[in-house]
């Protein structure tokens, strides 16, 4: 029997699809014949950490802040209103963290289109990256953002859907540098309704030469709290049933010496800061985005 309205015809078998990012490529997928429904599910790329501050000993090294998280956006279509083939191009690790005295990148976009091509009246879905962490200061510096939701103003096809987009997890801050210098800035699991978080911040280090640890990710629910250590920023963990995933973690300051770099975060979240130093840690790369695409 001919489905040229996509309408389900007896077959109850669902289809599940992993989109990960590959660059800035562009992966074709076509539909499969005989469902009458199509889930999207789209997390935007993290932005990386940002560097810490270097300079000599005895004088105020601030921590780079965490990488904000990227939105998520989930859209429910019926079949008939979608083209036979789709592109995806999930956000990249454009969002690279940054090195000593820099700031990192901002995580990049996630596209579900109709064309390999990003302008809005072509696209079906899309989640917007995180923002980068900025490079430590001789105070504390803010954390990087969390990415925005997306509207109907920049995905235009959206409207056939039953859809929502929520924002990124706002990063921790890097640890002062001011008086003695201070810890990274803690971030905290599930401060909005989004799965993923952003970096936390790297330690610094200030007039005495004090070394200071990257901050924590402070759970709730389900999720542990993972403190931070002496040394590298741990890479963010990550949990799928249900699915969760975290933020890297804040490297630790080294008054006299080297500061400790941040660690990456997981699929669509933030990277870690640089802990300060005389030669300050770089920040931890921010995670890849991510597409699931369910057909029935």
């Amino acid at each position: 029997m001919l489905d040229a309205w996509h309408i389900l015809q007896g077959s109850t078998a669902v289809t599940q699809q992993w989109f990960y990012a590959r660059g800035n490529d562009w992966q074709p997928y076509e539909l499969p014949r005989g469902c009458s429904q199509v889930f999207m599910w789209a997390c935007g790329g993290g932005g990386g950490g940002g560097g810490g501050l270097s300079g000599a000993t005895g004088t105020n090294r601030g921590g780079g802040s965490g990488g904000g998280s990227g939105s998520f956006t989930r859209s429910l279509f019926s079949r008939f209103s979608l083209a036979d083939l789709l592109y995806i191009q999930p956000g990249s690790s454009v969002g690279s963290g940054g090195a000593a005295g820099n700031s990192g990148l901002s995580g990049g976009n996630t596209y579900v289109s109709v064309v390999p091509n990003t302008a809005a009246l072509y696209l079906y879905t899309l989640a917007n990256g995180g923002g980068a962490g900025q490079v430590g200061t001789t105070g504390a510096a803010g954390g990087g953002s969390g990415g925005v939701a997306a509207t109907s103003a920049n995905c235009g096809l959206n409207g056939a859907s039953n859809w929502n987009s929520i924002s990124g997890s706002v990063a921790g801050s890097g640890g002062t540098g001011a008086g003695t210098g201070g810890a990274g800035g803690s971030i905290t699991w599930a401060g909005n309704v989004s799965i993923n978080g952003g970096g936390s911040g790297g330690g610094g280090t200030g007039t005495t030469n004090s070394n200071f640890v990257g901050g924590n990710l402070t759970g709730s629910g389900l999720m542990p709290t993972f403190t931070g250590v002496t040394g590298i920023g741990q890479m963010g963990p990550v949990f799928w049933k249900p699915a969760m995933f975290c933020g890297g973690m804040g490297g630790s300051s080294v008054g006299n010496g080297t500061g400790n770099s941040g660690g990456s975060g997981n699929y669509s979240c933030g990277g870690g800061g640089g802990g300060a130093g005389v030669t300050a840690g770089a920040g931890g790369d921010g995670g890849n985005g991510l597409v699931l695409i369910v057909c029935w």
